[in-house]
């Protein structure tokens, strides 16, 4: 009998364990943690575990409710995965093709910001010049930004009658210059080459065989030598194309070669040295020699008087 009472007492206590268990779980079910509204700033704290958690009731295997998620933060405004990119911009302008093809960049074919072409800063055209050694030569010219001339000038020239003398005169000079100051003033030199050759013919008068008598003498003379010539001078060119100025120099000869060649047409070889033994034959003949050494072995002065014409 003890026995049966103490059983009923153990299954009373139970009864009422249980009955107070599933209370107390219903009240929590029925009063839910509210969820933070839009917008809203949650501040969370590390969980911790309870030093007395609550004990589950036998025979209900359903989890706990959990706590809503706090919302992500963001760290220096970084955007998210679903925020859109801004499009990147660049310093450079991309233009885009035409029907005719993409556009071509020329900026490599300019010398300045304004975009001119290399080319058109480039004049090229004839010259005539009028000086000394060489009396006429004709040649071609460029000129560069103002900055730089450079051509080529030839000429030939006859002269038909200086005192009892007959010169002709060829030559060729190509030259370079530099206007410092980007204008008409320039400073250069030329690197050139001259051939002149000259006939004096005089009547000698002698004595020969007793009898005075007039024999004629010719004497030839030739030149050909290589010569520098450092310049200086003005040249304006116009808008239009028109162009004049002058220069002064010196030439200088190089490894000259000479040559003087008397002779006396019809004489015999008896009447060739009597007449090569005058006083007049030696003094033609001191006159071919000076002026041999004058334009081919002597330093001398180059002269333009006048230069005209025209550059593109």
């Amino acid at each position: 009998m003890k026995r049966l009472r103490r059983d009923l007492l153990i299954l009373t206590v139970n009864v009422l364990s249980f009955s107070l268990s599933n209370r107390a779980f219903a009240q929590d079910s029925s009063n839910p943690i509210p969820l933070p509204e839009e917008g809203s700033s949650v501040e969370t704290s590390p969980a911790t575990e309870p030093d007395d958690p609550l004990p589950m009731p036998e025979g209900d295997s359903s989890p706990p409710p959990s706590l809503p998620a706090a919302p992500e933060e963001r760290l220096y405004d970084a955007p998210l995965g679903d925020d859109p990119v801004p499009e990147a911009k660049s310093d450079f302008e991309v233009t885009p093709p035409t029907e005719n093809g993409p556009a071509v960049d020329e900026s490599y074919n300019s010398v300045d910001g304004n975009g001119d072409s290399v080319w058109s800063l480039l004049r090229v055209g004839p010259t005539v010049q009028i000086g000394f050694p060489h009396p006429i030569t004709y040649g071609v010219e460029a000129m560069f930004a103002q900055v730089v001339s450079f051509g080529f000038s030839t000429g030939s020239y006859n002269v038909t009658q200086i005192d009892k003398a007959k010169v002709k005169i060829k030559s060729w000079d190509i030259f370079a210059r530099w206007h410092p100051f980007a204008g008409n003033f320039f400073i250069g030199g030329a690197y050139g080459h001259q051939d002149i050759k000259g006939r004096f013919e005089d009547d000698v008068n002698l004595t020969l065989n007793g009898f005075p008598t007039t024999a004629p003498v010719r004497v030839d003379t030739e030149i050909n030598s290589n010569s520098i010539s450092p310049r200086f001078g003005w040249m304006g060119v116009y808008p239009s194309g028109l162009t004049f100025g002058f220069e002064i120099g010196v030439q200088i000869p190089m490894s000259p070669d000479t040559k003087v060649d008397a002779t006396i047409p019809g004489a015999s070889a008896a009447e060739e040295a009597a007449v090569k033994a005058t006083a007049d034959y030696k003094d033609l003949k001191k006159q071919a020699d000076d002026a041999v050494k004058i334009f081919g072995k002597k330093t001398i002065p180059f002269l333009t008087l006048l230069k005209v014409g025209w550059l593109f």
